[in-house]
C-alpha cells in the first residue's frame, strides 16, 4: 500500500464526500456528480470493475434504480450525486412513514435488484444506507460479477401486516 492519497485531478480533501476502505467519492460543484476513484494505485482494480458493472448497465439501457453513471475520469468514475438521506437515517427521522410506502419502496428495491441481477451482477451490501429514499436509487458499495433472478413480488398483492 503506498503512503499517500492519490485525489483526482482537480479535488482534494474538501470535495471528499464520501470514503470507504479502497477508495473515495470526491464531489464536482460544477456538474453536481461524484468522483469516484481509489485511493491509491494498489485498490485501482476495485475501481475498474466497478467501471465495468456501470458499462454492463449502460449498455442495457440503465435503470432508474440505480446511480447514473457518466462514464471513466482518470483512473476513476463518474456518478450521479445522491446527497440525501439513506433508507436508515430517513426511517429513523420519520418513523411515521406508512406501511404503503414502504412497500413500494420495497417494491422499488427488489425492481431494481432484478435488473442488476439480470445483468449477472449481485449487490454484495445492500444494506438501508444503500439505498436512497427520495427515488429509491441503490449505491455500489459491493458489486460483484455473477447471479440471476426474476420479482417474484412483482405481482403480489399488497397486504398490511396484523
Amino acid at each position: 500500500m503506498t503512503d499517500s492519497i492519490q485525489y483526482p485531478t482537480g479535488f482534494g480533501l474538501k470535495d471528499v464526500v464520501s470514503w470507504g476502505t479502497t477508495g473515495m467519492a470526491c464531489i464536482d460543484a460544477v456538474t453536481q456528480t461524484v468522483i469516484k476513484t481509489a485511493h491509491d494505485t494498489n485498490n485501482q482494480d476495485k475501481t475498474a470493475v466497478e467501471k465495468s458493472i456501470y458499462e454492463r448497465f449502460q449498455q442495457r439501457g440503465g435503470y432508474s434504480g440505480l446511480l447514473r453513471y457518466y462514464g471513466p475520469y482518470e483512473s476513476g468514475i463518474r456518478l450521479e450525486y445522491a446527497p440525501k438521506w439513506n433508507l436508515s437515517t430517513f426511517l429513523r427521522k420519520y418513523p411515521e412513514v406508512g406501511f404503503e410506502q414502504r412497500l413500494r419502496w420495497a417494491q422499488q428495491v427488489i425492481d431494481t435488484l432484478c435488473f442488476v441481477h439480470a445483468a449477472n451482477i449481485i449487490h454484495g451490501d445492500l444494506t438501508t444506507p444503500a439505498v436512497q429514499p427520495s427515488s429509491i436509487v441503490i449505491g455500489s458499495q459491493t458489486w460483484t460479477p455473477g447471479w440471476q433472478c426474476q420479482s417474484a413480488w412483482k405481482d403480489a398483492p399488497a397486504q398490511a401486516p396484523s
